[in-house]
């Protein structure tokens, strides 16, 4: 066999590994950020993450609590037909909050600490499956672009209850972002406040931002990425901008933000915050890593949350 040959062999072999190990690490960063995660591997991440030390024990423990503690598995139909579930703790209050997390989280955990605060303050509790997570269906997570016309399905539930005279929202991450979306288009005369806890701007905005502090290169990664989404995911990454729908917002929002949060940073919270054109306030939580926020400030904190809704009523 002539050299050249040979060369041109190895050349190839070389190509086709690079291009399928490119393709691979694509394909991994994909399903890592948009597909559903089993249960069981959602509660290993919880317990190897070591922000949630200072918090695991009482999550799970309270966690345990909700889970014998009387309530209803409610379930509402997406806009595009998946059955989504939730967890009611109805305590016969006229006050309902209603929790939406973020990604890749089980939402009893996620909100354990936060359900009991609001059940031992007298609300009605209503803790969400987002999409794609848990008991609710879905294939793929969408960081808000389908997740903010289920914020609007699951209020119009909330709404049509016998006895509650006034509905509260937070969300937390992605949770966040969906109730900032979904914002200037909640009619529902109920709803009477918002809290947002560390949501971002635009999906481009959060890649981007984790993947720099990964010391990952987007520009080599992001456009394979980009095909996956909006083939599979039907999410494109300029699809939504939380400062859009913000600015036509009429409900008076609570801003939370830990000062630790390296996933969300404050430079989302100002972009929030500054183009928010309801009544609005700002909680920033010293110390406070992702989606923590009130866990670390404590009693304080979910007081001053407490407050921010009773006033808006």
């Amino acid at each position: 066999m002539e050299p050249w040959v040979i060369v041109l062999i190895v050349i190839g072999v070389l190509l086709v590994g690079f291009l399928i190990s490119h393709f691979s690490i694509i394909y991994y960063i994909f399903t890592r950020f948009f597909a559903r995660f089993k249960i069981s591997e959602i509660d290993e991440r919880l317990k190897q993450d070591h922000n949630y030390d200072r918090f695991r024990q009482d999550m799970f423990d309270i966690r345990h609590e909700l889970e014998n503690k009387e309530h209803k598995i409610l379930t509402v139909i997406s806009k595009d037909e998946l059955k989504l579930h939730g967890y009611f703790y109805n305590q016969n209050s006229k006050d309902t909050i209603i929790f939406f997390h973020g990604v890749h989280v089980n939402a009893l955990n996620t909100f354990s600490i936060h359900a009991k605060k609001c059940l031992e303050h007298g609300y009605n509790v209503l803790i969400v499956d987002q999409r794609a997570h848990s008991l609710s269906e879905g294939k793929y997570i969408t960081y808000g672009k389908y997740e903010q016309e289920d914020v609007l399905r699951w209020v119009e539930l909330v709404d049509k209850m016998d006895g509650v005279e006034n509905i509260y929202l937070y969300g937390s991450s992605m949770g966040g972002t969906s109730v900032c979306l979904a914002s200037n288009k909640i009619t529902f005369k109920k709803v009477k406040a918002l809290a947002v806890d560390c949501a971002f701007t635009t999906f481009r905005k959060l890649i981007n931002h984790i993947l720099s502090t990964k010391k990952i290169p987007s520009k080599l990664f992001m456009p394979g990425v980009e095909y996956y989404a909006k083939h599979l995911a039907k999410v494109e990454f300029d699809d939504f901008d939380t400062t859009v729908s913000l600015k036509q917002n009429k409900i008076p929002t609570l801003f939370i933000q830990g000062t630790a949060d390296v996933v969300v940073s404050e430079n989302f919270l100002a972009d929030n915050y500054n183009t928010c054109a309801s009544l609005k306030e700002e909680l920033l939580i010293k110390d406070a890593t992702h989606t923590l926020a009130l866990n670390y400030g404590g009693d304080e904190a979910f007081n001053k949350m407490f407050k921010f809704f009773e006033e808006n009523r």
